[in-house]
């Protein structure tokens, strides 16, 4: 007399054989509604090394047009890099050499901020496998972009700047009332809201662009 372990319509076994688990998943049961917070590969080299050059060149450039935006998404490796940066410049200046004080000083305050950069936007990222932490740091992340995009909408729409574009943000950021003034106008206000809800969602919801910004940061040795 046989035995039905998946039931009496099921498939009859020898009453002498081992019972099979039913139950037992054949394949791993997929998980929904968490993002993939997981380092991107790196290429697998199809391109040679003429295409991985060229993504290091394309991720340097796309990093520098955009650096005052990079800077706002990632708050706490910036204030960790200008903390390093500050700290360590005057403390190399007061052991360096007369003939090399200030330009020892500023080096090495400079290569300490990259090493700080390098290793604290590391540990951000794994913060960020924490909801709470990217809500919060969205958050701080909306209230910079906010600020950055009037003198960026000042710049679409025609303003003049002397020196440099950076220079001309830097003055905006640091003038309440310029940016006030700027806002004052309900057309320009609308329009500063559409480009922070634009962003908004870009940030939080475009897996694409996610995909796009972390393959500029892992070839430029930030990832």
């Amino acid at each position: 007399m046989g035995s039905f372990p998946w039931g009496p319509h099921g498939p009859e076994v020898s009453p002498h054989s081992v019972t099979p688990n039913p139950t037992a998943p054949s394949a791993a049961v997929p998980t929904f509604g968490q993002t993939d917070y997981s380092a991107p590969a790196m290429p697998s080299g199809d391109g040679g090394a003429g295409g991985f050059l060229a993504n290091i060149i394309l991720s340097a450039v796309v990093l520098l047009l955009v650096w005052e935006a990079a800077a706002c998404l990632y708050p706490m490796t910036v204030i960790a890099a200008i903390l390093a940066g500050r700290f360590t410049a005057p403390m190399v200046n007061l052991v360096a050499p007369a003939e090399l004080k200030g330009d020892l000083g500023y080096l090495a305050g400079v290569v300490a901020a990259l090493v700080a950069a390098g290793v604290v936007i590391r540990l951000e990222y794994r913060l960020a496998q924490n909801i709470g932490f990217r809500i919060a740091r969205h958050a701080v992340r909306m209230v910079l972009l906010s600020i950055w995009a009037i003198p960026i909408l000042m710049l679409c729409m025609g303003a003049s700047y002397q020196k440099s574009t950076t220079l001309f943000i830097y003055s905006v950021v640091t003038s309440p009332p310029t940016m006030v003034q700027f806002l004052s106008n309900p057309i320009r206000l609308a329009i500063w809201g559409a480009f922070m809800i634009g962003l908004h969602f870009m940030i939080w919801n475009w897996a694409w662009a996610r995909r796009f910004w972390h393959r500029r940061l892992l070839f430029v040795g930030l990832k």
